[in-house]
């Protein structure tokens, strides 16, 4: 729902995106900026395959992968990317105005700003909302 909010907002324009390696991410991606693709039959006969969402060519998404250790320490910092390729992910990453390497420190400073801030988000409180609209609306 956020993903189809923000391709209502930004019209044709095809934004660039990082994450974590939540899986969820690629098939939101692909549902709100993806295309249908009829794959051809293999033989004259018999029905056609399933049609399939693949990828725009302007999309352009990264993810961060975190590698750690087994006391649970950080150990390393590397890039995937997932859709697009090195070429565009370095073109977008020239046209950012806040950020030369792919990071997701904005969203998770947005996010714990957002924790400390609500209540019913903080851990270990007994703050709760009776009713959805109530925390919507907070947020």
């Amino acid at each position: 729902m956020l993903l189809d909010r923000i391709a209502h907002v930004t019209d044709t324009h095809v934004p660039f995106f990082t994450s974590d390696q939540f899986s969820e991410y690629r098939t939101a991606l692909l549902h709100t900026y993806g295309q249908w693709y009829q794959p051809p039959r293999k033989s004259n006969r018999g029905r056609y395959p399933k049609s399939i969402r693949v990828q725009r060519t302007e999309l352009v998404y990264a993810q961060v992968v975190k590698i750690r250790n087994s006391n649970g320490r950080l150990v390393d910092v590397k890039n995937k990317i997932i859709f697009g390729d090195e070429d565009k992910l370095n073109e977008k990453l020239a046209e950012s105005p806040v950020s030369r390497i792919i990071n997701t420190s904005f969203i998770e400073r947005e996010n714990l700003t957002q924790r400390q801030s609500n209540r019913l988000l903080t851990r270990r409180s007994n703050g709760f909302s009776k009713k959805l609209s109530w925390f919507e609306k907070q947020l």
